[in-house]
């Protein structure tokens, strides 16, 4: 009888093992995976997670030197609500706070429409990234301060926020 039930326990064991190896995909390395918010992203080598990020910041990743910053927030929004409301609400923000924006764009992420905008906003350049999944607008934000922006900023950044893709 004890061998009966060593055995069944070991089958069961062995089963929930292969479902799960079934389930998961392998973990791309340096990638972060947030599987409750449906998204991933790859921030640099050498860059440390911020242990407390700003309240409704999702995570955030500073570089060695901690001049530059990459925030990723997720908000639900109403169905009703574009892509381009959320845009828009997001540059009037800046803007009605101080902030001017210099450039702005769309492109594709991850199969995705994506509208972004380069703002000078409380001594910080920041690259703000906005895409909508479903009811969520994601927030990709790409920021250092003025005084150690470089040439290369904007393009490293760009980078930087094509590795963003939606999970399952």
């Amino acid at each position: 009888m004890q061998m009966k039930r060593v055995s069944v326990f070991c089958f069961a064991a062995l089963i929930s093992c292969l479902l799960i190896g079934c389930e998961s995909q392998p973990k791309e390395p340096g990638r972060y995976y947030n599987k409750g918010k449906g998204f991933s992203i790859k921030f640099p080598d050498g860059w440390e997670r911020v242990k407390t990020p700003p309240m409704g910041i999702e995570i955030q990743f500073t570089n060695p030197a901690s001049t530059e910053i990459i925030s990723v927030q997720v908000q639900k929004i109403s169905p009703q609500k574009t892509l381009t409301d959320g845009f828009n609400f997001m540059k009037s923000l800046i803007q009605n706070n101080g902030g001017v924006i210099s450039s702005a764009g769309q492109e594709t992420i991850d199969d995705c429409d994506a509208k972004w905008f380069v703002t000078q906003y409380n001594r910080e350049n920041i690259l703000y990234y906005l895409l909508k999944k479903e009811d969520y607008l994601y927030a990709i934000m790409l920021g250092c301060s003025k005084d150690t922006v470089s040439d290369d900023f904007e393009n490293k950044m760009r980078e930087i926020a094509k590795t963003f893709r939606f999970e399952k």
